[in-house]
């Protein structure tokens, strides 16, 4: 059995134009989500808030993954970045990676200027350890610097 190699004609998951739609946008639904912008479910105890609910679940997956103290990880599908930035500010990790498919996704995640955190926009399929150019979101306003709307924390600073 021969080894293919990666090139976009022959990945076959989701879109680009399904992510722009499914991501590309903050709306009222996306207030759910936090101040981390953690596109998942948190995980609740007793008294916790959603910001609490959704650091838990950050804090389990850094050290389920064995990634506390890591030199370097690679978190693919980062979305707004919120474990990337995790990792480094409390886990101890030197320099956290992530790959979203979703333009805007990482340039709101790029402009938080998190120390050691990169995130790039690109296929997983299409992956290397050589950053490129970042693509240009296609919902970014000139006027206002921000690809998304709704709450404070979409706004890009």
């Amino acid at each position: 059995m021969g080894h293919e190699s990666k090139t976009r004609s022959a990945y076959k998951g989701t879109s680009s134009k399904a992510i722009l739609h499914q991501y590309d946008f903050l709306g009222d639904f996306y207030l759910i989500l936090g101040p981390e912008l953690v596109f998942s479910y948190g995980m609740w105890e007793e008294g916790d808030t959603l910001d609490s609910a959704q650091i838990r679940k950050l804090d389990y997956h850094a050290e389920a993954a064995h990634a506390v103290g890591a030199d370097r990880v690679l978190d693919i599908g980062c979305g707004y970045g919120s474990l990337l930035h995790r990792l480094v500010q409390a886990h101890h990790v030197k320099h956290a990676v992530g790959i979203t498919m979703s333009p805007c996704q990482a340039a709101w995640a790029r402009d938080q200027h998190w120390p050691g955190c990169e995130v790039r926009a690109e296929n997983w399929f299409d992956h290397s350890a050589t950053p490129r150019a970042p693509p240009v979101c296609p919902r970014r306003s000139a006027a206002t610097s921000s690809c998304v709307s709704g709450g404070k924390s979409a706004r890009a600073t």
